[in-house]
C-alpha cells in the first residue's frame, strides 16, 4: 500500500542519517588532537579492534550469504570479500572498509587541517563535494536521457568517499 511504502521509505531515509552523524561526531572528537609518530601508532593500536570486528562481521556476512541466502558465492570469492579485495554481496557492508580507511587517515587529516589555511581546505572540500554529489547527479540525469555508459572514473574511495568530506569546522 502507499502508506506502507511511504513509511518504509521514510524510515530508510531517516536511518541513513546515522552514518553521517557518526562520522561528524568522530571527526569532532578525533581531529582536534595532535598526532605525532608515537600518538599515531598509539591511535592505530587502540583502534585495531575495528579491523578485527570488521573481519569478524565480514566472515559472518559471507557465511550468511552462502548458507542462508544460498548464493552462488565461491569460497575464494568469499575469502577475497572478507579481506576487502572484492565487493561484498551484502550492500550495507560498504561501511566496513570505509570506517577502517577513515580511522587510518584520521591522523593525517588532523595534521592537514592544522597546517593548511581555511581557503585551501575549502577549495579541496568543494572539489570533493562536486565529485561526490554533483557529478553523480548529473550522470544520473544523463543516464535518464540515454547516455548509459557514463561513470565517474575519479575514485574518492581512499578519501572515505562522500563520507570523507564530513569534518569539523
Amino acid at each position: 500500500s502507499l502508506k506502507a511504502n511511504l513509511f518504509a521509505c521514510s524510515l530508510m531515509t531517516f536511518g541513513r542519517f546515522g552514518v553521517p552523524i557518526f562520522l561528524m561526531i568522530s571527526g569532532y572528537l578525533l581531529l582536534e588532537r595532535n598526532y605525532d609518530k608515537i600518538k599515531t601508532y598509539k591511535f592505530w593500536n587502540k583502534n585495531k579492534h575495528l579491523v578485527i570486528c570488521a573481519l569478524f562481521w565480514a566472515v559472518i556476512g559471507e557465511l550468511f550469504v552462502i548458507y542462508v541466502l544460498h548464493s552462488n558465492v565461491t569460497w575464494d570469492s568469499a575469502f577475497f570479500s572478507i579481506i576487502f579485495l572484492k565487493t561484498f554481496d551484502m550492500n550495507h557492508f560498504w561501511y566496513l572498509p570505509m570506517i577502517i580507511g577513515m580511522y587510518v587517515l584520521i591522523p593525517f587529516v588532523s595534521h592537514a587541517l592544522k597546517e593548511f589555511d581555511l581557503d585551501t581546505i575549502f577549495k579541496a572540500s568543494l572539489f570533493f563535494i562536486v565529485l561526490a554529489y554533483l557529478v553523480p547527479f548529473v550522470i544520473s540525469i544523463l543516464n535518464f536521457w540515454g547516455y548509459s555508459d557514463l561513470t565517474l572514473e575519479v575514485s574518492l574511495g581512499f578519501s572515505g568517499g562522500k563520507y570523507g568530506i564530513y569534518k569539523k569546522y
